[in-house]
């Protein structure tokens, strides 16, 4: 029996010597915005929803979230978001920081050309995120999301541990990959594969730079 392919694939940055310049810009562009008063942060990922909400994360995804999650994505494959400008930082369901779109213009549009470069082909960004300690995502599917294939550049603080966590789509089980600094993870998006996954901070500052790569990625990153 064919083994099946994993859900997740992860790569260390600095295996590759080409990406050096995306690494540094990527460590450029974690900061912590001078507008994110992290007193107000704290009191806002300790209201009652969103400390339920992150209590979530430590088991398999609930009937009600299934059914939130589903009627979530359809309304948005009906009725698409728009990008509201000024920028929230703040997110009323979760613990995610937002420092983009809009920041940092210059030095981003270049890290998406440097990975264009890399893989041959135009690359989109589709995240720029900042969670600090206690910060989280709670489970989702991104199924009306861009179908394909994302990369996720993970950068953190030194001190402190967070984590990527899915659900294995073969085994029905909890997966948790401890964040590195450096690590890469991969994984494909569908409107037919909810992928479930989830983030979470526990006392660290956790940076990921989001990317939806073209297919043939692993002509790149594997050879």
């Amino acid at each position: 029996m064919t083994k099946p392919e994993p859900p997740v694939h992860r790569y260390q940055i600095t295996d590759y010597p080409e990406l050096s310049k995306v690494w540094d810009l990527v460590r450029s562009l974690s900061i912590v915005p001078d507008d994110l008063d992290m007193d107000t942060y704290q009191q806002h990922i300790e209201q009652p929803k969103l400390v339920d909400t992150r209590a979530e994360i430590e088991a398999l995804p609930t009937a009600e979230r299934i059914a939130y999650e589903y009627a979530t994505c359809e309304q948005d494959q009906r009725s698409p978001k728009t990008i509201h400008r000024p920028l929230r930082r703040l997110q009323d369901k979760n613990g995610v920081v937002k420092i983009g779109p809009g920041m940092d213009r210059e030095p981003r549009k270049q890290l998406k050309q440097l990975l264009a470069e890399f893989f041959g082909q135009p690359i989109l960004e589709s995240g720029n995120y900042l969670y600090p300690p206690g910060g989280f995502k709670e489970w989702h599917t991104n199924m009306a999301s861009v179908p394909g294939w994302r990369m996720y550049i993970v950068n953190k603080s030194t001190e402190g541990k967070s984590f990527f966590r899915y659900v294995d789509p073969h085994s029905m089980t909890l997966q948790t990959v401890w964040d590195e600094t450096g690590q890469i993870n991969i994984f494909r998006l569908a409107p037919d594969y909810p992928f479930w996954h989830a983030v979470a901070s526990i006392d660290a500052y956790r940076w990921s730079k989001g990317f939806v790569i073209p297919d043939n990625w692993r002509d790149r990153l594997i050879g």
